[in-house]
């Protein structure tokens, strides 16, 4: 149950599940801001879109 739940057995939080709460809060705070600037947050997903396949050509690639 405890490892559902992010933690170790020593009853540390596990370093990935730390940082990808992060950026999910991350993420959900920046589409409230696009919504209160006027942005339609469902576009986030196009923009999101169009940057992992920058990433995924740069890594292909070997720029990264």
């Amino acid at each position: 149950m405890m490892a559902a739940l992010g933690r170790r057995r020593d009853g540390g939080l596990h370093p990935a599940d730390v940082a990808g709460r992060r950026k999910s809060e991350a993420d959900r705070i920046g589409l409230v801001l696009m919504a209160l600037a006027g942005y339609d947050p469902r576009e986030a997903i196009v923009v999101w879109g169009a940057h992992a396949c920058r990433q995924h050509r740069a890594q292909t690639s070997g720029m990264v």
